[in-house]
């Protein structure tokens, strides 16, 4: 039986296009929003 892979292994790409600029309208940011770090902040400036 072949071992299951860890999450961590894994790599996930989440695309999102903000063709009319809202997130950068309402949350003052500039796009486009790039890795991680960045996406987490601006989720929480949306909340």
């Amino acid at each position: 039986m072949k071992d299951a892979k860890k999450p961590e292994d894994h790599t996930v790409i989440i695309l999102c296009v903000d063709r009319d600029d809202d997130i950068g309208q309402k949350v003052g940011v500039e796009t486009p929003i790039i890795g991680r770090e960045q996406n987490l902040e601006v989720a929480v400036k949306t909340r």
